[in-house]
């Protein structure tokens, strides 16, 4: 298993490559104690996960809201070693390269 925290705020999202398919988990809104995500393979599946909580996305994939601070949230990934999780920023960048 491998660790990764990233601080994420409204609008920006993460990609984690699983199983050679990518997935994308958005954060919506960083409000009052808790974070909503939006996972975007799941249309209609928006999660409220509160500060210390955590979330299961995939077999053996699980975010944890670590903190909480000024609508930034910092997310804590648990993953095996071949998911690859990317800020979609950086994605954007690798293609205009």
């Amino acid at each position: 298993m491998s660790n990764l925290v990233l601080t994420r705020k409204a609008g920006q999202s993460v990609r984690l490559m699983i199983g050679g398919k990518p997935r994308y988990l958005e954060i919506l809104q960083v409000t009052g104690g808790y974070v909503d995500m939006h996972d975007r393979d799941h249309m209609l599946d928006v999660k409220r996960v509160k500060f210390r909580g955590e979330i299961q996305i995939a077999e053996g994939v699980t975010v944890t809201v670590l903190d909480l601070a000024k609508g930034h949230a910092k997310l804590g990934f648990d993953a095996p070693r071949e998911v690859q999780i990317l800020r979609t920023e950086l994605i954007k960048e690798k293609e205009s390269d």
